[in-house]
C-alpha cells in the first residue's frame, strides 16, 4: 500500500482526498501539508495537517498535488524541501473531478444562490459581471458548478455594502455567507462576499459564489488573485453583454471573447489539465 501525502487542504486537496477514499486498499494518506501556518497541527477528516517544512521527518512514497498552485508547489518541494522528482506526482484536473451526483447537487445549490444575488442586483440597480472561470463555463458551454467557485465582479464598494446588508437580512436555509475586508483600509471596506452551501465537506464540495470588488486604478480595475494583483482594462467593464444560462440572463464583460483571450490566452476554449496561476494573462508581478 502506497503511503501518500496531499499538498493543500483547499478545493483540489480535498478532491484528491475523495479520489483516494474510493481506493482505500491502494493508498494510505499519511497527512496533508499546507502553507497556511494556521492549519499546521490541525486535521481534516481525522488526518493531520502539517507545515511542508516537516516533510523531512515523515516517511512517505509520494506527495500528490493538483490545481492552480502546482507550479509554485513543485518548485517548493524540489528546491526548498529537496524532495526528489519521482516522489512528486501532479494530478490532472480531469483526475480529480467531482462525481456526477455531487456535481448535480452543487449545480442545484449554485443556481439557488445565483437567483438570490440577481434579485438583489436588479432591485438595487447594481452593476455586476460574471468573471474568470465562470466565463469559461458559460462560453465553453459547461456548468458553472464544474469549477471551484462562481466568480462575480463588482466595481463599487457601496454595491458590496448594499449586497452584504441585503444578504444578511435573509435567512437562507443551507446557505452561509461571509465577508472580507481590504487589509490596507482603515475604513473597513468590504472587498469580498462569499456565499457557500452547507455540506459535509469530507464527502462533497460546497457550491461557492465569490463576489469581489475591483478597485479603479487609472485605466484599469484591480483585484487580488491568490495574493497577486490582477488588472482588467476599464473598457471591458464599461458595459456588459448578456449570456443566457438556464432561466437566467447573466451579465458578462463587454467584448467578452477578447477579454477571455486577454485573461487566458487565445487557447482559452481548451480546458487546461495542468492549470496554474502563471496561466493568467492579467496578473501583475
Amino acid at each position: 500500500m502506497k503511503r501518500v501525502i496531499i499538498f493543500g487542504v483547499g478545493y483540489y486537496g480535498r478532491a484528491i482526498f475523495r479520489k483516494l477514499q474510493r481506493n482505500p486498499d491502494k493508498y494510505t494518506i499519511v497527512c496533508f501539508i499546507d502553507n497556511d501556518t494556521n492549519k499546521d497541527g490541525g486535521e481534516f477528516a481525522t488526518i493531520p495537517i502539517f507545515s511542508p517544512k516537516k516533510l523531512k521527518n515523515i516517511d512517505f512514497d509520494e506527495v500528490l498535488l493538483a490545481g492552480r498552485s502546482i507550479q509554485s508547489q513543485v518548485e517548493q518541494l524540489e528546491n526548498k524541501l529537496q524532495i526528489s522528482k519521482p516522489k512528486i506526482r501532479v494530478l490532472k484536473k480531469s483526475e480529480v473531478e467531482i462525481s456526477d451526483i455531487d456535481s448535480l447537487n452543487k449545480e442545484k445549490s449554485t443556481l439557488k444562490m445565483i437567483e438570490i444575488v440577481l434579485e438583489i442586483f436588479t432591485s438595487n440597480k447594481i452593476d455586476y459581471w460574471f468573471d474568470y472561470s465562470s466565463l469559461l463555463a458559460l462560453y465553453r458551454k459547461g456548468k458553472l458548478s464544474d469549477y471551484s467557485d462562481v466568480d462575480i465582479s463588482l466595481t463599487s464598494y457601496n454595491a458590496a455594502n448594499i449586497l452584504w446588508k441585503e444578504l444578511s437580512s435573509l435567512n437562507i436555509p443551507g446557505i452561509e455567507i461571509s465577508k472580507g475586508y481590504d487589509k490596507g483600509s482603515s475604513s473597513h471596506k468590504i472587498i469580498k462576499i462569499v456565499m457557500s452551501s452547507i455540506v459535509n465537506i469530507e464527502k462533497e464540495e460546497p457550491a461557492l459564489i465569490d463576489i469581489a470588488v475591483k478597485s479603479r486604478e487609472n485605466d484599469s480595475y484591480v483585484n487580488d488573485i491568490n495574493g497577486l494583483p490582477s488588472y482588467t482594462p476599464v473598457k471591458y467593464l464599461s458595459g456588459f453583454t448578456i449570456k443566457s444560462y438556464h432561466n437566467f440572463e447573466l451579465r458578462t464583460p463587454l467584448h467578452v471573447i477578447e477579454y477571455l483571450e486577454f485573461v487566458y490566452g487565445k487557447d482559452w476554449k481548451i480546458p487546461a489539465e495542468y492549470w496554474h496561476e502563471d496561466s493568467y494573462g492579467n496578473l501583475i508581478k
